[in-house]
């Protein structure tokens, strides 16, 4: 994910030969530090036979052993407890090494964030969780659907160790999390490490240098109501479209008032080489594919 490379990179460089990164949907950036090379990602997506995985698992699921990432998972928290698991076999091998889970801050309204975090202090298991934290669940801020959740105070009730990492400097995320890293060995212990980080998504908030342009997105196209048209019958999965508006635009022309669902919270621009977006570049890209066909 763009805007989560400080990370990314500073586990990869302090990462040893035994330890093991478990990962969750989002781990292009991991994926790609620790391979060095954009090409095998690429095809892998694609895919291609001569992906980093031979076209078998495609983005959301995409591990790779040899570089120790031994596992990733698209459902929700699911990483926590293989991860945590394979700690435990570290340990009764005797292997003098660390796991690293990632995961977010939307799986930790997770039960599995609290057990895992339970089974790993009660059996002294050398772990560190990294919880990135980019304050976005989908559409919709933390704040506005639930209330807020303390990892430091959580991490003491525990007796487990937390440290957040907020300025995005990769050389000091680097030094403090080989600190952790020793310490979770020398201790026996998990830690909990937290990244307030932004994610880098393709909308834009209105400012002076991006005025409207394209069309507008609101709290409607923010909701899970854009995600069911999404799922059901969008069009703009072939297509690879970022966005899906025509729900919402069809309510507003209906004369459906919804308050602060009709509030205006970010612009949206086409796609390159379109100049609309929704049905209209729709329209287009058909339009286009029946030229080109004559």
């Amino acid at each position: 994910a763009l805007g989560h490379e400080s990370i990314a990179v500073a586990v990869d460089k302090i990462m040893q030969d035994n330890d093991a990164l478990f990962l969750t949907h989002r781990n292009i950036h991991y994926n790609l530090v620790r391979m060095g090379s954009l090409k095998e990602e690429i095809d892998e997506y694609l895919l291609k036979n001569n992906g980093l995985a031979k076209g078998k698992l495609g983005s959301m699921n995409l591990s790779n052993p040899e570089k120790n990432i031994i596992y990733s998972s698209s459902i929700l928290g699911n990483n926590l407890a293989v991860g945590t698991g394979y700690a435990l076999a570290n340990k009764l091998k005797k292997q003098n090494s660390v796991v690293f889970i990632v995961t977010g801050d939307g799986a930790i309204e997770e039960g599995v964030f609290y057990e895992s975090l339970l089974f790993l202090k009660s059996f002294k298991l050398p772990c560190v969780v990294i919880v990135e934290n980019n304050e976005w669940s989908l559409g919709t801020r933390i704040e506005e659907r639930r209330a807020n959740i303390n990892l430091d105070s959580l991490a003491k009730s525990f007796g487990i160790d937390y440290e957040l990492f907020a300025d995005k400097h990769t050389f000091n995320y680097i030094n403090k999390l080989n600190r952790i890293r020793n310490i979770s060995i020398d201790s026996r212990k998990p830690s909990l490490v937290e990244v307030k980080l932004t994610t880098l998504g393709y909308w834009y908030m209105k400012t002076d240098e991006f005025p409207e342009f394209g069309g507008h997105s609101t709290w409607l196209y923010r909701s899970y109501l854009r995600c069911f048209k999404y799922n059901v019958n969008s069009w703009r999965k072939a297509h690879n479209c970022p966005q899906d508006i025509d729900l919402q635009l069809r309510m507003l022309n209906a004369g459906v008032n919804m308050d602060i669902l009709n509030k205006v919270v970010s612009y949206i621009r086409p796609r390159p080489g379109q100049t609309t977006i929704g049905l209209a570049a729709r329209l287009q890209d058909t339009n286009g594919r029946n030229q080109n066909e004559k």
